[in-house]
Order: C-alpha cells, then structure tokens, then sequence
C-alpha cells in the first residue's frame, strides 16, 4: 500500500507542476490572436477608407464633367441662338426693304430654344439626314447605270440609318390597310421630305427604268426568304418615296409601262400580287378612277388565266373590294364624284354572270363566287346607274342581262332597273323602241313588277306606265293579225335586226305578254272611265249641233 501510494503521490506532483505551464502557453496564443484579428481590422478600416476616399473623387470628377458640358451644351445653345438672332436681323433688313412683314425675333428665339437633350438629337438628325442628302445625291447621278447591286446598297442604307427593323415582324400579320402606309409610316418627317426634294430631280424616263427593277427586288427578296426581309422593307421605304414624290408616275399610260414589264418578267406568284396590290394601295388616296383602270388593264386579265392559282385570284378580288369601298368614301366626303363607268360595269357584269354557269365544288372557288356576289352589290351603288341623270341610256343594255337562271342575281337585275324606270320616265320610251328585240326580257320584267306592284309599281307614276301598256297592246294585235307595220325613223341595221326578231318571234311568249297586259289594264279603269264618257260628250255635242241647224233650216 505504501508503494502505491508514493507512486500516485508523484504523479499527481508532476501534474500539478505541468498545469501552470500550460496555461501561460494559451494565454499566449490568445494575445497572439487578438493582435492578428486587430491587425486584419486596421487592414480593412485603412482599405475602405481608401475606396471610399476614391469613389468620392470618381463622383467629384463625374460632376465636374457634367458641369462642363452643360456649360459645353449652353455654350452651343447660346451660339445657335446669336446665329438665328443673325440671320433673323438679316431678313428683318431685306424685308423692309421689300415692304414685308416684319417677323419677331422672340418667336423665332422662343421655337429654337430647346434642352440640351434635344438639341442633341437634333445634332443626331442633321447629322443622318446629311448623310442622306450624300447618299442619294451620288445615287442619282450612277441611277442611268440601273444596276441592282447600287439600289441594294440604297435600301441596306435606309433600314440600318432610319429605321429599327425586328425580322420577327411579319407583314402578312399586317392588314391591308395598314400594308399601303407600311414603312415609310415609320420613318421621320424630315427624312421624307429630303428623299420627296431629291427624288423630284430624277426624270420620267429614268424612273420607268428603276421601278421595275426594285419591284423585282421586293419580289426576289421575299422568295429567297424571310432573312432578306430587311432588304423588302428598304426597297418598299424606296419605291414609296419614289412614288410619292412624282405623282405623275399614277397616270394609267405610264403605270401600265412601268406594271406591263414587270408582269412580263414575273411568275404569277401570290406575293407578286400582294405586292402589286400594295403598290396600287398608293394610289388610293390619290385617285382611286386611275386605280379601277389599272386593275381592269393589268390584274383582271390574271383572273382569267387558266393557270393563275385559286389563292392568287381571290386576293385579286380582295383589292378590287379595297378599291370600290374607297369610291364610296370618297363619295361620302363629298370630295369627289367618282363612278364606275358603263365599260367596267359590263365587264363585272359578264363575269358575274359566267361565275354561277357552274357549280363550284372547290372551297377555293366556293369562296371566289361569294367574294363576286358581295361585289355585286358594291358595284351598284358605286356604279353610273344610281348617279347619272340619264339612265335611260343604259336601260336596254341593261335589261339584255335580266335573262340569268339565278334568282339572286336576277333579282339584283330587276331592282336596278325598276330603279332607272322610278328615276328616268325615258326609260318607257326606249323600252317600247326595243319591245320586239327583247320579248322574252320584257315578260320576264314585267311580270316581276306585277308580282310586286305593291312594293313598286303602285308607287311608279303610271302615266309612262299606261303609254307602255297601250303600246304593247298594240304591237300584240298587230303582229297576230300580221299586220305589223315596221318604224321608219331608225337605221338600217337595227331595222334589218328588228325584221329578223320579227320573223323568229317567240308566240308563246307573245301569249303571255297579252295575258300580262289584261292584267295591267286593271290598274287604269278611271282613264278607261273618262275616255268613254269623253265619246259620249263629243256625240251629245254633236247631236246637239245637228239639231241647231235642223232648227234653222226648218226656219228658213
């Protein structure tokens, strides 16, 4: 026991003589990483406050800059004003010279004075518009070499210069409408009053040349896909421009050169035609009557090619609709009095007509015969029949068209003419000059009035009506008792025609023009009426007189 405990005793000795040792050794660390940590935070504190001593003096000279050029900017502003207080001096002296207005010089000083931003922009523009007044004047003298390579050139120009182009814009999202004033919409004022003064310079001639030539690059740029979209639009800010500024160009004779070629040239795709369309667009504003021409001279021969697609043909007809709707706004504005003449009408006529000859199975063609049939009615109300003060001169022509299977159509027929007959009491006289020719037609028209004399003919004055009646009635009992005598006041090819109806007349249709005629003849029964009574009076006068002179010769 006693070694035991002399052994645990010199242990417990050595630990306690080891501890103080220790504890020395972790103060000492301690202090050591006390004055590390101080030292990293007097690191830090000196480096921010460094930073901060260099952002201030960032910011100091950041102002200074900027009160440089304010004072730069009011510089410049206060220049700009003396040279325009100048030139105003300077006008003032030679307008009172000339005996002129005087003009104030606050006013000039107070439009000119702008911001110094705006007048930055305004550096901007001159600038831009600078290069532009270069540009076209070097393109305009190399314009006789008509290369395409140059108007590329013109129309990457204008789209990097003037105007943010995003090739996601797509221009078939676009309607038509917004299609006529697309691009040159977007462009500023001041660049297209500078390409309208350039473009003025260039002659007829030379324009005649280069139209075709960037119509093709519209064209070609669109087939080769939608990457060279841009240089589209730059061709359409061209051509627009082009156009604009030489409204002579819109004459029908020039602009059938400038199209004749182009067609010649292209394939009949259907962005040819949208194009073509869309070129046309401009002339709406200007002259829709020029606009008709020139889709009845250079697109409406498309429509009737085999070969056009059923797609191209309905947007065809798509701005044939455009171009007939600006008519009637026009009309309404009282600006204009522009009509459809007797020409076109008959041309639409024809095609209406062979448009339902037969059935159409296609939904292409479905849909063509429709966009005709809502046409129909446009060219009524736009047309010569409802403004002329003459209709009468196209009555007969137009009752030669009544003879359709459709009674849609045939129906629009008759209401045009019921409503020449209403508006031009000549009407009667030509239609009894044509009674023979167009037997058939008369029937059929009079025969539909009869079947709506409420609506029509009891509001109709009845007096040309009863002539016409009276007229045909004798015709009719002429020519069944064949005594049918010819008129002699007419030419002698209508009176050879008259002879050959005569001879090959329809007697069928003579039965019914008698029977329709009874009809009629129940409409007058106060003027039948009076006539006899007149007959009566004249043989009471007559008597009477017969009596007077028996009286005194009995006397004598």
């Amino acid at each position: 026991m006693d070694s035991n405990q002399s052994e645990w005793k010199l242990i417990r000795s050595k630990k306690y003589k080891t501890k103080p040792k220790q504890k020395q050794e972790i103060q000492q660390r301690k202090k050591e990483i006390k004055q590390i940590k101080q030292k990293q935070q007097i690191i830090n504190n000196n480096n921010n406050n460094n930073n901060n001593n260099n952002n201030n003096n960032n910011n100091n000279n950041n102002n200074n800059n900027n009160n440089n050029n304010k004072n730069q900017n009011k510089n410049q502003n206060k220049n700009q004003i003396n040279q325009i207080k100048k030139k105003s001096k300077k006008k003032l002296k030679k307008n009172q010279q000339n005996n002129l207005p005087k003009i104030e010089e606050k006013e000039t000083v107070e439009i000119i004075r702008l911001n110094s931003k705006k007048s930055q922009e305004q550096l901007k523009n001159i600038k831009t518009t600078n290069s532009l007044e270069f540009f076209i004047s070097g393109l305009i003298n190399k314009f006789k070499d008509n290369e395409e390579a140059q108007l590329k050139v013109f129309c990457n120009f204008l789209i990097k210069k003037f105007y943010r182009f995003s090739l996601e814009t797509d221009l078939d999202e676009l309607s038509f409408e917004e299609q006529i004033h697309f691009p040159i919409s977007k462009l500023s004022s001041s660049t297209k009053t500078i390409m309208n003064s350039y473009f003025k310079e260039v002659s007829i001639e030379e324009i005649e040349k280069i139209v075709p030539v960037i119509f093709t690059l519209i064209v070609n740029s669109d087939s080769q896909g939608r990457m060279n979209l841009s240089n589209q639009i730059g061709a359409r800010i061209f051509l627009q421009a082009l156009l604009l500024s030489r409204i002579s160009l819109f004459e029908p004779e020039r602009f059938h050169n400038i199209f004749s070629k182009f067609l010649k040239v292209q394939t009949l795709r259907l962005r040819t035609i949208q194009n073509l369309n869309w070129c046309l667009g401009l002339l709406l504003e200007e002259n829709p009557e020029i606009c008709l021409r020139i889709w009845f001279d250079e697109l409406f021969p498309c429509v009737q090619l085999i070969q056009t697609s059923k797609k191209v043909v309905l947007e065809i007809w798509e701005f044939l609709e455009l171009i007939l709707n600006s008519f009637l706004e026009k009309n309404k504005q009282k600006e204009t009095n522009y009509s459809i003449s007797k020409k076109d009408f008959y041309i639409f006529l024809n095609i209406y007509c062979s448009s339902f000859e037969e059935e159409m199975k296609n939904w292409e063609r479905k849909r063509i015969q429709e966009k005709i049939q809502n046409l129909f009615s446009l060219f009524m109300k736009a047309s010569l029949f409802l403004k002329h003060d003459s209709p009468h001169l196209y009555f007969i022509e137009l009752l030669s068209f009544s003879l359709i299977e459709n009674k849609l159509i045939q129906f629009e027929f008759f209401m045009l003419l019921i409503q020449s007959l209403s508006q031009d009491p000549d009407c009667f006289v030509e239609w009894k000059l044509s009674y023979i020719f167009l037997l058939k037609h008369t029937v059929n028209l009079l025969s539909f009035l009869w079947s709506h004399k409420e609506s029509f003919l009891e509001k109709m004055d009845l007096v040309p009506v009863q002539m016409l009646v009276d007229h045909i009635n004798n015709v009719n009992s002429q020519i069944i008792s064949q005594k049918y005598k010819f008129p002699t006041q007419i030419e002698n090819e209508t009176l050879q025609n008259l002879k050959v109806n005569y001879e090959t007349i329809d007697l069928d249709q003579l039965e019914l023009s008698s029977k329709l005629m009874k009809k009629y003849e129940k409409l007058f029964p106060k003027k039948k009426s009076y006539t006899k009574m007149k007959m009566i009076m004249i043989l009471i006068a007559i008597l009477y007189l017969f009596f007077i002179i028996g009286i005194k010769l009995s006397g004598n």
